[in-house]
């Protein structure tokens, strides 16, 4: 992509977690973990223009992207320009409603995170389709 590729595209939408709410987080010696998540995000649009979001995917990873948890989806919705708008996503365990499989391993791993600093940190990664509304023409009078 050219620089001058780079100055047409309009400035990139920003997604911000606000708040994340979690069931109780259940580490069992089985690769089972079962926990449902409940994540609140800021979306910002920058440009002028209308901005339909036609799909959203939340990722949720632990240990630095390391080892995927779960995912879950963004309802679909429009967004004006210059606005932000606070949406929801409910995240569930993978196939299995809210429960994930993961490694012993990583089982291991969030156990002895949890017990030796009581609390565990996770990465959340976005992807989303959005499209952006052409402009309106004005139809209006000329004079000649």
């Amino acid at each position: 992509m050219t620089l001058a590729d780079k100055a047409l595209l309009p400035p990139s939408i920003k997604f911000r977690v606000n708040d994340v709410s979690v069931s109780p987080f259940i580490v069992s010696g089985s690769p089972l973990i079962t926990s449902n998540w409940t994540i609140h995000f800021t979306v910002a649009n920058p440009n002028n223009k209308t901005i339909n979001y036609e799909s959203a995917t939340v990722s949720l990873f632990y240990n630095y992207s390391h080892y995927y948890l779960s995912y879950g989806d963004i309802p679909l919705f429009s967004q004006s320009g210059k606005e932000e708008t606070v949406v929801e996503a409910e995240l569930k365990g993978e196939l299995k409603g809210s429960s994930v499989h993961v490694s012993n391993k990583v089982s291991k791993s969030l156990t002895r995170d949890m017990n030796s600093l009581g609390a565990l940190e996770f990465k959340v990664y976005v992807s989303c389709v959005a499209r952006v509304e052409p402009e309106t023409v004005r139809k209006g009078l000329s004079r000649e």
